[in-house]
């Protein structure tokens, strides 16, 4: 913790303690005040309160004419007194108190003391504020601690800024956050993230179906023609990883993982043979890719590959073999 942050919370401690006593000292007064309960001199204005006798000059607490006592003047700067001393003493705790989140922001920053809702609907009207807001937003949405309202509110702001803005940055910010919310993000949206204009909102379209785990065909093969004709190799990774993830084993999903163990791409090659060793519909043929991945020019590739081998083989040893009867049928059919 640096000295900054400790001085001010020294200073925060000492004037919440000195607010509490200036309450404290308040509540005593006034309670003393009704105890005593007792006349004192002086009056107000002057004259008496009762009958307006004039008292200027007098030296007894009693109206020589009515003989009532002179304590209205007293009590009126007693009572002030008070009640300045409450309010000093409640401004300081209440000064005391903006000490926390005034420490909080020199040590973490000014996005990580402001609240949720105002983070994100900075996103708007702050657009150049920097990547605090969405960094912040970021970490709030992934560790579980932002509402469920706050969640559909931050995909509805994100929405728009990707359907009202063009410049790259405020767009980037938002679709990075629309995959930290899955689950509000429509699959329509996500379709629109994938035909965008822009890499970086592509492959954040791709990474948020895979967080989202479900898509329509329509988008497992726009997944797939990312993962083989998409310039961006960062694009081509997380539409690989997409298409891992939503089980897909159709013709066009293994067509773009055979694609990937050609890519010139180390990255891509490495989530294209992850993607064949998770099928386990077509063992074979992984088995196959993995023997060619051996000779691969990246060692990390190779040594991935032996492992991935040992595994396949592994699976293909536990599939039941066909019987004598299934061979002679296969052979009659074929």
């Amino acid at each position: 913790m640096s000295p900054s942050v400790l001085a001010i919370w020294a200073v925060s401690v000492l004037l919440a303690l000195l607010g509490a006593a200036g309450v404290a000292g308040a509540v005593l007064l006034s309670a003393e005040r009704l105890r005593a309960a007792a006349p004192e001199a002086g009056a107000s204005g002057g004259l008496c309160p009762c009958c307006g006798y004039p008292t200027a000059g007098l030296e007894e607490d009693r109206c020589p004419e009515c003989g009532r006592a002179f304590a209205l003047a007293a009590d009126v700067r007693e009572r002030r007194r008070r009640r300045g001393l409450a309010g000093a003493g409640v401004a300081a705790m209440l000064l005391g108190g903006l000490g926390f989140p005034v420490s909080d922001a020199a040590q973490n920053g000014l996005a990580h003391a402001l609240p949720t809702y105002l983070l994100i609907e900075s996103l708007t009207w702050a657009p150049k504020w920097g990547d605090s807001p969405g960094v912040e937003l970021r970490t709030r949405a992934e560790s579980g601690t932002m509402r469920a309202w706050e969640r559909r509110e931050l995909a509805q702001v994100c929405n728009k800024i990707l359907e009202g803005s063009f410049e790259p940055t405020p767009r980037r910010r938002a679709s990075m956050l629309l995959t930290r919310v899955p689950e509000e993000t429509g699959e329509a949206r996500g379709a629109a993230m994938l035909r965008d204009a822009d890499p970086a909102v592509r492959a954040d379209g791709a990474m948020l179906f895979s967080r989202r785990a479900a898509a329509q065909v329509a988008v497992r093969t726009k997944l797939a023609r990312l993962a083989c004709d998409d310039r961006s190799p960062v694009v081509r990774k997380r539409a690989i990883d997409a298409l891992r993830v939503l089980g897909d084993t159709g013709p066009e999903a293994r067509r773009a993982f055979r694609h990937g163990l050609a890519d010139t791409n180390d990255g891509v090659r490495r989530r294209a043979l992850i993607a064949m060793a998770s099928d386990p519909s077509d063992t074979g043929a992984a088995v196959g890719m993995a023997e060619v991945a051996t000779q691969d020019r990246d060692q990390e590739i190779r040594d991935l590959a032996v492992c991935m081998l040992d595994m396949l083989t592994e699976r293909q040893r536990a599939l039941p073999r066909p019987g004598p009867a299934a061979g002679v049928m296969g052979l009659i059919g074929g």
